[in-house]
């Protein structure tokens, strides 16, 4: 009979420890891993790309992992694993982050390596987590959660001072290996520039870029002035006439139909001079001096950014004015006020594009199709090429929405975030 209990006791501290087994940390093959499909194709793939470009501008690591469940352990303890195993953040530097959501039970833990404890307090964390994922979650909203709330975390980060990120080192072979790469460039290149400038002004540009890889490759001068001449002829014969290209541009403009090539040149020749130019300082100041009355008077609480441009790489892999209102929602803090009632207005100049993020103490009273009229009355004044009149028209139409939906009724007034108008 003893030796029955004592197998009838090995049996159950095995089933014990198969009932304990942890679950196994996936391998760090993406920026986003979704283990509960949690996401569609195409929303893992654009956060992965959002992801990526603040992995490259500022060199911190932010990942996020979505599992169906994790018990027997906690959420904390299992993220404690994973940051372990990944070893999120640079060597030295331990700046990274994972944002862990357990799917099945609607758990969610945000975890940072020591670098950034003192960018990313408990007390923010749990801010993050309650107060912009979770309403947003119980909206149905996944994505849209997961965007906010890394954009809030990326815009912490940002506010940080951590080592400058490392450039990877150009490369470059002698001329005998790089000549495949410039017919290459000739033949793509030439037609390309061709069709998005015409033929002569594309010609020049393709000229003056083949001579210059040529000299950069290893060429002489005759060979890469002969290099420049030849890439000229090509785009001659391939590309468009120019009045059909200026035709072609003109309509491009009023859609905002562009594609990439045409999308990642207009940023890259936008500059932040060409806003300045179009929003003086005085008119700036009365701009402010205006948010600052209109504040007052209700319980919102205003920023306005205004950006010349995007980078041209973040255009060229489909950032949208969007993404980046969101962004700049979380760089500027905008979400952090006492009682979340931040709008951020931000235009978009090389498209003209005007997004209006509001946080979510506005959001439950306002609807969205009252933000996209305004945004359309804006778009409607910047057409007619009077910019600060279009900033002033949007305040004074989100003026009278917080006035009706979120009046102050006599409440003392607190700023708690400038009214400067940010102009880049």
């Amino acid at each position: 009979m003893s030796r029955a209990w004592a197998w009838l006791w090995l049996a159950l501290c095995l089933l014990a420890g198969v009932a304990r087994a942890e679950l196994a940390v996936p391998p760090p093959t993406s920026p986003v891993i979704d283990q509960a499909s949690f996401l569609t194709d195409a929303e893992r793939g654009e956060l992965e790309k959002q992801l990526l470009d603040f992995h490259q501008r500022k060199g911190s690591q932010l990942a996020v992992l979505i599992v169906p469940a994790v018990d027997p352990e906690t959420p904390f303890d299992y993220g404690t694993r994973v940051m372990d195993s990944w070893k999120l953040g640079r060597k030295g530097v331990d700046d990274g982050a994972l944002l862990l959501i357990v799917a099945d039970s609607h758990k969610t833990q945000l975890l940072v390596g020591r670098g950034l404890e003192g960018a990313i307090p408990d007390i923010y964390a749990k801010r993050i987590l309650q107060d912009t994922l979770r309403p947003l979650f119980k909206q149905g909203l996944r994505f849209q959660g997961i965007q906010a709330a890394t954009a809030q975390i990326e815009g912490l980060i940002d506010g940080e001072k951590l080592p400058e990120p490392a450039r990877q080192a150009a490369q470059g072979g002698g001329w005998g290996e790089s000549w495949p790469l410039l017919a290459f460039f000739l033949l793509i290149g030439s037609g390309v520039a061709g069709k998005l400038f015409g033929r002569l002004v594309g010609s020049f540009i393709i000229g003056c870029l083949s001579i210059g890889l040529s000299v950069v490759l290893g060429a002489g001068v005759m060979m890469a002035l002969l290099i420049g001449a030849v890439a000229a002829g090509l785009c001659l014969a391939l590309g468009e006439h120019g009045a059909a290209e200026t035709s072609a541009a003109a309509a491009l403009r009023e859609t905002g139909e562009m594609n990439r090539w045409q999308r990642a040149w207009r940023h890259l020749c936008s500059t932040g001079w060409q806003a300045r130019r179009q929003f003086p300082a005085a008119q700036l100041k009365r701009l402010e001096q205006r948010i600052a009355e209109s504040e007052r008077a209700h319980r919102g609480q205003l920023r306005f950014v205004v950006e010349s441009a995007l980078d041209w790489r973040a255009a060229w892999r489909g950032m949208s004015a969007r993404q980046r209102a969101l962004q700049w929602f979380g760089e500027l803090r905008v979400w952090d006020t006492e009682e979340n009632t931040g709008v951020l207005v931000y235009l978009l100049l090389a498209e003209r594009r005007i997004e209006i993020v509001a946080d979510r103490g506005i959001n439950r009273r306002v609807a969205a199709g009252e933000w996209a009229g305004i945004c359309a009355e804006m778009q409607r004044a910047f057409a007619a090429r009077d910019h600060v009149a279009g900033l002033e028209l949007g305040l004074s139409r989100i003026h009278e929405v917080l006035l009706k939906h979120a009046p102050r009724d006599g409440e003392p007034f607190v700023n708690e975030l400038p009214d400067q108008v940010v102009v880049r």
